[in-house]
């Protein structure tokens, strides 16, 4: 009984990461904010998990590998119009995106 109570309490419960998304296209707050707006409805990310750097065009991300993997989080990106390190832009939603976001 002691052995399985040890092994239920070793299990991994989280294994939070940050990683770094290169988004060539995102120029402005209301780009970064639909991105955002993207990973939170489709991946359950906390924008509070989410640091946008606009110079830099990169948003730092902090994720549970448990839950989420970077590609997931890339491909989320990639649904809202937005190119995400190699993962190429949803061209029919890019072309639906705000004129300043194109």
């Amino acid at each position: 009984m002691l052995v399985l109570a040890l092994t239920v309490t070793s299990c991994r419960q989280a294994d939070v990461r940050t990683a770094a998304i290169f988004v060539p296209g995102m120029k402005n707050e209301a780009c970064a904010n639909l991105i955002v707006n993207q990973l939170a409805v489709s991946q359950g990310i906390h924008p509070t998990q989410i640091v946008v750097r606009l110079e830099a065009k990169t948003m730092e991300v902090r994720y549970d590998t448990l839950r989420q993997s970077l590609k997931n989080l890339e491909y989320a990106v990639a649904d809202a119009g937005f190119d995400a390190n190699d993962i190429p832009a949803n061209e029919k939603v890019r072309n639906n995106l705000p004129e300043a976001c194109r």
